[in-house]
Order: C-alpha cells, then sequence, then structure tokens
C-alpha cells in the first residue's frame, strides 16, 4: 500500500479521460456543502470509525480535504485504514 500527492488538476484530466478513481472528501458535511466536488463521496474524518471498513486496497481512491492530505497525520491513517 502506498500513497502519493496528486495535484486537484492532475484529478481532473483524469476523471475527464474516463479514469475510475473514488473520490472521498474527508471534510465536515458543511464544507462539503460550501465547496464539494460533483461525484465525490462524503466521508468525513471525524466519523471514520463508520466507514473505515469500505475501504478496498485493490482500488485507487483519492482522498480530498481543505488543506491538502500529504502534510496531514491522517494520511497515515488512511492508509492503515485501507490495509485493515
Amino acid at each position: 500500500m502506498s500513497y502519493k500527492t496528486i495535484t486537484p488538476t492532475e484529478y481532473a484530466a483524469r476523471a475527464a479521460s474516463g479514469e475510475r478513481v473514488r473520490l472521498i472528501d474527508v471534510r465536515e458535511a458543511w464544507e462539503f456543502e460550501l465547496v464539494g466536488i460533483e461525484g465525490a463521496e462524503l466521508l468525513p474524518l471525524s466519523r471514520m470509525s463508520e466507514w473505515e471498513g469500505a475501504l478496498k486496497d485493490d482500488e485507487e481512491i483519492v482522498f480530498m480535504c481543505h488543506h491538502g492530505g500529504s502534510r496531514s497525520p491522517y494520511a497515515e491513517v488512511l492508509k492503515r485504514a485501507i490495509s485493515s
């Protein structure tokens, strides 16, 4: 299991080309409602214990948040959730 940071532009290009990538927004519902991305699935980090079992390590997943995930301690938490 590995992860890397991609830019919004990279994600948009991949989505536009028809590539299947699961986009998960880990912000809170009120943030998602303000500036959500069409097609994103809302799974707030604050409720991770409810949804972490739904992640599969055989699918490509892009997590999005407000500030970017590569510097976040949550990146490792999400990586472990997918691996479990």
